[in-house]
């Protein structure tokens, strides 16, 4: 790998300043250092773009670009088309990278081959101060199209490198759901999109720091529900050739998910979103019923527990204080572990690589999950 290979890095910001400093110092620290770094003020109206042109006048690796407020979406493909590498590394404005973060993507891409359209680095979930929360990590690689349906591997926007390529056949990042009112999902969309015809790469290893904030939009779980299930409408249309009993489990798997997390709060809600569940895939949505209401027992249980002997509280490390190899407990099973297991034998059968047209495929690849 050439150390002067350049690599194109996106931050869309929308009243980020709080947070954007931390960001951007995350980046100028990458030790792969050809970085171009582009932040795309989306209209805020705090000192984002402040914060940004004082870090471009000590860094002149970054620059600012500033448009009216249009969404995550058109922020990032505004980057991207202003940016000129053949790799894009999208971050937003609140999250964190490890100095290696960059050069151990990059390795691995071009290991993996032209056919690779992007790799991912498995994440810490950090809070406002950059404190460890959990962590969250699974393996799948290769051609992942179906599983990529099925469950969200990558978990989040910053922990991506994508090849230009990749990115460019996809027509970027989608829009449509914002002006629908559906944000959130945007880069899940882009990644399914991708998989259809380029193969994925793993960086096995807690690179990104994704930042859980109060009021932030990946914290409205009715709404990501609802941007999640009009992605993979999105995917139907788009990819007539997927496999509908797949896209089907996955509606029932979010909405299941969602009626659970709802509950008393929004009981009107929840009754809607399981009988959405129910009609999408009925075996799915009692599965992930039973499974989730038992996690969330569990949890129920542990608070009260802790209320009758509370523990001292435990240290928690910044992020960049822990080694990316260094492993947590094991993370949970994905829901559906079987069923995404299943897949992963129907995947080669399903895969079409960039380069050729889709044609028959494998009557395999249609076969109910």
């Amino acid at each position: 790998m050439r150390d002067d290979e350049l690599i194109s890095v996106i931050v869309p910001a929308h009243n980020a300043a709080r947070t954007l400093g931390d960001t951007l110092d995350s980046i100028r620290r990458q030790t792969h250092r050809a970085l171009e770094v582009i932040v795309v003020d989306d209209g805020s109206r705090d000192r984002t773009a402040d914060v940004a042109a004082a870090h471009a006048s000590e860094d002149d690796r970054i620059r600012l670009i500033r448009q009216e407020n249009g969404g995550v979406a058109r922020a990032r493909n505004a980057g991207a088309a202003a940016s000129r590498a053949e790799y894009i590394a999208p971050v937003d404005a609140d999250d964190l990278w490890h100095p290696d973060k960059i050069a151990r993507q990059l390795a691995a891409l071009r290991a993996a081959g032209p056919q690779a359209g992007y790799a991912y680095t498995w994440f810490r979930r950090i809070d406002i101060g950059g404190r460890v929360i959990r962590a969250s990590g699974h393996r799948i690689e290769g051609a992942v199209f179906l599983r990529s349906i099925l469950f969200n591997f990558v978990g989040n926007g910053s922990s991506l490198l994508l090849r230009r390529a990749a990115f460019d056949s996809v027509g970027g990042y989608d829009p449509a759901l914002h002006d629908a009112g559906l944000q959130g999902c945007e880069d899940y969309l882009m990644q399914m999109l991708i998989a259809r015809h380029w193969r994925v790469v793993c960086v096995p290893e807690y690179l990104t720091g994704y930042r859980a904030l109060e009021g932030a939009m990946s914290g409205d779980a009715l709404r990501m529900a609802r941007s999640k299930c009009a992605a993979f409408d999105t995917v139907a249309r788009r990819v007539p050739d997927a496999p509908a009993p797949v896209l089907d489990a996955a509606r029932a798997l979010t909405r299941a998910q969602i009626a659970v997390r709802l509950g008393l709060r929004m009981r009107r809600g929840a009754v809607t979103q399981l009988r959405a569940a129910l009609a999408a895939d009925a075996r799915t949505a009692a599965g992930i019923l039973v499974r989730e209401a038992w996690r969330d027992g569990c949890d129920i249980l542990a608070r009260h527990l802790a209320r009758i002997a509370p523990r001292p509280a435990r240290y928690r490390p910044h992020f960049l204080e822990i080694a990316p190899d260094r492993q947590p407990n094991p993370p949970d099973s994905p829901p559906l572990a079987g069923r995404i297991g299943a897949l992963a034998e129907q995947e080669e059968a399903f895969f079409v690589p960039a380069a050729a047209p889709p044609e028959h495929l494998h009557a395999a690849a249609r076969r109910s999950v």
